[in-house]
């Protein structure tokens, strides 16, 4: 039996928040042109795990449907679930935070699950999701 293909993915409330607050801190110290780099950085990491949901690497201490994916300089933690057909978008860090311990990352998925996401179909832009209010 063939594998199941991923075809959604879930962007959780908390990375949007956390993308605003990372745009909204470029903007107050570095302007306007630093906040829409930041946010098409961002947005650039959604789409490969829109489009290439398997090609995030895996996560050190944790199950093979944990993934993370690099967009410099952040870091996007998913989830894939087979049942479901879905990527689990839940964490956004940058490269120079502290990273979490494998049980941390579990836990700030789950609190992410609890928080709140929205669908985004695969082809799907995440400029369209920028306006989305909580």
């Amino acid at each position: 039996m063939a594998a199941k293909k991923i075809t959604t993915t879930i962007l959780s409330h908390a990375v949007i928040n956390q993308g605003k607050d990372q745009a909204a801190w470029y903007l107050d110290h570095f302007g306007e042109d630093a906040a829409d780099r930041v946010r098409g950085i961002i947005s650039a990491g959604i789409r490969t795990i829109i489009a290439r949901p398997e090609s995030g690497r895996l996560v050190n201490g944790l199950p093979r449907t944990y993934r993370r994916v690099r967009s410099e300089p952040y870091y996007l933690y998913y989830e894939l679930d087979y049942n479901t057909r879905e990527a689990f978008i839940f964490l956004l860090r940058h490269e120079s935070q502290r990273p979490y311990a494998p049980g941390s990352l579990r836990n700030k998925a789950r609190e992410a699950r609890l928080g709140g996401s929205i669908v985004l179909p695969n082809g799907h832009e995440q400029e369209d999701v920028e306006d989305d209010e909580d």
